[in-house]
């Protein structure tokens, strides 16, 4: 099946702007997926996902809106001096405006797709505004703010793109942020990164981003009362996966909440290991009564059946966590 087609939109919102989006598939299907990506990165690290083998079918079923934070999208000019970069609460506010100038009624259910910064947007706008929301998938969230060692290096990192433009101590930074410590084995994908962070990568406008992410509050105790389905992701490498567990475990009701800790992937699964968050993503929307007509793959259908190893990294109460751990089992 071939990838869904896209159409490019550039909506401008009462507060703030421009914010380029792209609309993948049907915009007539009845699930309404909204991505955020994390810093150092734009919409096409979820288009990148949905090419994959595994992602095709379940991207064939579904209406994806890709939301570029101002000035992330790749090519991007400098926004203005007086451009004030908002909150990630109220990037958050931002949403609702935006769907409705793509055309997208206020009554339309979504599903919340987010990484790193993105995650943290999606997660607020859920705790703020959860009436429309499905259910979460997350990557690498983190509730919290920012550890005094995170602090200062995101600084560091903002300072020097503002001073030097892109350079590498702040590419170290982002490749310690997106694959963690160990990036042996990950040598094509650290050099796709590079090459998209130095030609692609707005420096001016990336060091605005990091600066909000960086200056993020703590909403730890507000998820506490949260009921949407979340399927939190992280890896065993990652250098958030302690932050994610956290979340995990702070949230109320396990029944409606699954990790997927999957083993040997840093802090970037769509890129290390897609097929296996391409399997949990989808146990987690049949269990949330979406998609239900994708078939599940060979893996995950003998797992459900009660076949392969009882050890799995996915951490979940209920029928729907049995599922999405199966996805993990070797």
């Amino acid at each position: 099946m071939a990838s869904p087609k896209m159409e490019r939109v550039v909506v401008k919102t009462e507060r703030d702007g421009p914010y380029e989006c792209y609309i993948q598939g049907d915009k007539h299907n009845k699930t309404l997926c909204v991505t955020w990506h994390d810093i150092g990165l734009n919409y096409a690290a979820f288009t990148k996902f949905l090419q994959t083998h595994d992602m095709v079918n379940i991207a064939g079923k579904m209406c994806f809106v890709h939301i570029n934070a101002p000035g992330q999208e790749p090519d991007a000019g400098n926004l203005k001096d007086v451009h004030q970069f908002l909150s990630l609460e109220q990037l958050a506010e931002e949403i609702d405006p935006i769907l409705s100038a793509l055309g997208f009624a206020d009554d339309v259910g979504i599903v919340g797709f987010g990484e790193g910064a993105g995650a943290s947007v999606l997660l607020r706008y859920t705790i703020y505004s959860p009436r429309r929301v499905l259910g979460l998938c997350l990557l690498e969230c983190n509730a919290n703010p920012s550890s005094f060692l995170e602090w200062s290096q995101e600084k560091v990192a903002a300072w020097q793109l503002t001073t030097r433009g892109m350079n590498p101590t702040t590419e170290k930074f982002l490749l310690w942020h997106h694959f963690g410590s160990d990036t042996k084995g990950k040598r094509e994908l650290v050099e796709e990164y590079h090459e998209n962070l130095y030609k692609r990568m707005n420096a001016h406008n990336l060091s605005k981003y990091i600066q909000i992410y960086m200056n993020r509050n703590d909403v730890s105790h507000k998820v506490k009362d949260m009921k949407t389905p979340i399927l939190l992701v992280t890896g065993t490498q990652s250098p958030h996966a302690k932050e994610v567990e956290k979340l995990f475990y702070s949230l109320p009701d396990k029944r409606n909440s699954t990790l997927l800790k999957a083993e040997d992937v840093g802090g970037s699964i769509m890129d290390e290991n897609p097929s296996k968050l391409a399997e949990s993503f989808l146990l987690f929307l049949q269990g949330i009564g979406l998609v239900a007509s994708v078939p599940m793959t060979r893996l995950a259908r003998s797992s459900s059946l009660g076949e392969g190893s009882d050890r799995s990294p996915v951490r979940n109460k209920e029928a729907l966590a049995k599922k999405a751990a199966s996805v993990d089992q070797p």
